[in-house]
């Protein structure tokens, strides 16, 4: 996925300093990244021809962990990637062939009772 840096002020001397300050004036939070850019990889995989789609196969991991993150952080911004997952799966069920055990077991884990949850 890619993020748009901005260029620093050219007042600014160090490069470094000018990146952190960037970086501090940002408005938005990682949940809402994780989930914008799981929403954009499962529409933009959508209009892609099935056999371009396995060349993809291998950001599932990643992507999976981004939800269940997602379910941890905000669970509405985590139902919203799970919408996602599941319209993808419903375009491209191929899609989830290779990593089909892993799925199960980040269902499974995020499904399990957790010891808080006693």
């Amino acid at each position: 996925f890619f993020l748009m840096i901005r260029r620093p002020p050219r007042s600014t001397q160090s490069r470094s300093s000018a990146a952190s300050d960037v970086y501090k004036r940002q408005e938005y939070n990682n949940a809402d990244v994780k989930l914008s850019a799981i929403q954009a990889f499962t529409t933009w995989l959508s209009v892609l021809e099935t056999k371009e789609c396995k060349h993809y196969e291998q950001l599932l991991p990643s992507m999976l962990k981004a939800i269940v993150d997602l379910l941890n952080e905000n669970e509405y911004q985590g139902q919203e990637a799970l919408t996602s997952l599941c319209d993808m799966a419903e375009s491209e069920p191929k899609f989830f062939k290779k990593n089909f055990s892993l799925l199960f077991q980040t269902c499974l884990l995020y499904t399990s009772p957790s010891p808080r949850d006693s």
